[in-house]
């Protein structure tokens, strides 16, 4: 994996849905220039994704956009199904997506993660998918409040996140993952 360009793409704050809804646009230029790669998208906190959090999603709520329609069409029915139902509904439909994405894109290998909420029991067949989510990861170092992998625990942010090296580590625990799934690199 040490032969390999890397490419990071985020804009803090942003919901699941905004971030897969522009993913499209760098798969096809990196997997046209590329004999392999990796897409690692990470899924996170719902309420980003529904207009709860002080983030305004409202140029994806309106959008047309196949994707962004099932959620729309998802929300619509929220109050007529259990809650268990309805999280994990929502969470197949990113399922569906990176196995449209996974056929579309065939030299593209796809690895999900959640950073602050736990998998809702949706079906990531064509995805290697971490189970822990990164803040479950990090559970056992946030007893000592002088760890090195924590970052803004409830500071600035008002939430947990990790240190530049805690970053690094979950970074290598993906990686971790990916090989174990594919073998050594």
């Amino acid at each position: 994996m040490m032969d390999t360009d890397y490419y990071f793409s985020c804009v803090p704050g942003q919901g699941t849905t905004t971030t897969l809804y522009g993913l499209e646009n760098s798969i096809e230029r990196l997997s046209s220039s590329y004999d392999k790669v990796y897409i690692i998208f990470q899924l996170t906190d719902p309420a980003r994704d529904f207009g709860i959090t002080d983030k305004d999603p409202i140029l994806y709520t309106r959008s047309k956009e196949k994707h962004q329609m099932k959620i729309n069409m998802l929300i619509k029915k929220a109050n007529r199904i259990d809650i268990d139902d309805f999280f994990r509904l929502y969470e197949q439909i990113y399922a569906t997506r990176f196995t449209e994405l996974s056929e579309k894109y065939p030299n593209c290998q796809f690895v999900v993660w959640r950073n602050f909420t736990r998998w809702c029991g949706a079906n990531f067949e064509s995805t290697i998918k971490i189970d822990d989510a990164m803040i479950e990861f990090y559970s056992h170092f946030m007893r000592d409040v002088n760890n090195i992998y924590e970052g803004d625990r409830f500071g600035e942010t008002s939430s947990y996140h990790p240190s530049p090296i805690g970053h690094k580590v979950w970074a290598e625990y993906i990686l971790q993952h990916i090989e174990e799934h594919n073998g050594k690199d």
